[in-house]
């Protein structure tokens, strides 16, 4: 039996990569902030800078951030999402649904325990 081939090498130098990488993120947010803006502004309401709207812009970025670490992986490093960790779970399609549900539920409970627990503290902003 013959030893499987080595995988192909990555295209360009790390740091090449890694500088790409950035581009395109800065890029993506930068997008996205434009896009934010200018609905506010056609719903005339003015943009100010603040915690709400920052985690909007980067609740939109997430997907196609993570369609760029896709493309980087697969046509750069030469790689599989798997290779970021990004496998079926063992178990099969039902153990990918319960992870699929309990993961932002147990997320949702562990900030809203979170946040009680902060709201009766002095000097938090945290509001129920």
């Amino acid at each position: 039996m013959e030893p499987a081939p080595p995988p192909p090498r990555p295209l360009r130098h790390p740091v090449v990569r890694s500088i790409l990488f950035l581009l395109a993120f800065v890029a993506i947010q930068s997008v996205a902030a434009i896009l934010v803006t200018v609905f506010l502004l056609a719903l005339g309401r003015e943009p100010e800078i603040s915690g709400e709207l920052m985690l909007v812009v980067f609740a939109l970025t997430a997907p196609p951030l993570v369609g760029a670490a896709w493309l980087f992986a697969r046509f750069l490093d030469r790689r599989g999402l798997s290779s970021l960790g990004l496998r079926w779970p063992e178990g099969g399609t039902r153990t990918a649904w319960r992870q699929a549900v309990l993961v932002p539920l147990a997320t949702l409970i562990l900030l809203g325990a979170w946040f009680f627990l902060l709201e009766p503290l002095p000097g938090t902003d945290v509001r129920l």
